[in-house]
């Protein structure tokens, strides 16, 4: 599904993975499990207590496990507001129920704010920014990087921040201006990981076969660049070949 996240790498590795889905959009929901999203249950049907949150936890394959997310999830924040529930006493909580049972836990996030988010980054413990090579996209690392400051601040966390920079191409012009212009930024130069995820067909041909990329059977580049994605946030080093 999505190449910045390096799920079945982390699950081929041994890892027992659960990826939860917050963006209503569901686009991971969608690609991870190749059905109709809207049959699932949601965070939101946890918000309402019509689910416990290990019930709405699907299995995909051994190593994966998922929760789901579709139009639903778009009233987490709201409904949060309405009826008082504290980001610090909602993802934080439940997560910290389940995280025995896990080596890794990926929150996949929409790119806005509200409760459901904070919730999210109390959750976390690092905080990987997907930098696409887009016109606003700086605006958006730079956004990310200050909130994770702030809720270091006031709770007295410490959430790592990293960013990736997604979808490059050495042939645009504009690929290389966001590079030099990330690198050329003394608040984010140093945050950059060493692993650039290129274009690749491979992740259409993916797509198109319900496959993964390391479902193919030869090291193609975008089988190499997720692969030190994953070793690199893992903190293993990278893959020389």
């Amino acid at each position: 599904s999505d190449c910045a996240l390096p799920i079945y790498r982390f699950s081929s590795f041994g890892a027992k993975v659960l990826v939860i889905d917050l963006d209503q959009q569901g686009n991971l929901t969608s690609g991870l499990t190749g059905e109709d999203i809207n049959q699932y249950q949601t965070i939101q049907d946890v918000l309402e207590g019509k689910s416990k949150f290990r019930d709405v936890i699907k299995p995909i394959i051994q190593g994966i496990d998922l929760i789901p997310s579709n139009l639903r999830n778009a009233q987490n924040t709201q409904y949060m507001t309405a009826y008082g529930i504290s980001p610090q006493d909602f993802l934080p909580v439940h997560i910290a129920e389940i995280e025995q049972d896990y080596d890794i836990v990926l929150i996949d996030c929409p790119p806005s704010l509200g409760h459901i988010i904070q919730s999210a980054y109390l959750a976390c413990d690092r905080v990987l920014s997907i930098l696409d090579p887009d016109s606003n996209a700086l605006y958006g690392v730079k956004h990310s990087l200050a909130e994770t400051r702030k809720y270091n601040q006031l709770k007295k966390k410490e959430i790592k921040f990293n960013i990736v920079l997604n979808k490059y191409d050495a042939r645009t012009v504009f690929s290389s201006v966001m590079s030099g212009n990330l690198m050329q930024d003394p608040d984010l130069k140093d945050l950059v990981l060493d692993t650039v995820i290129n274009t690749s067909q491979e992740y259409i041909k993916a797509n198109e076969l319900r496959e993964t990329i390391f479902d193919f059977s030869r090291r193609h580049k975008a089988y190499i660049d997720i692969d030190n994605l994953a070793r690199e946030l893992l903190g293993w080093g990278t893959s020389k070949d």
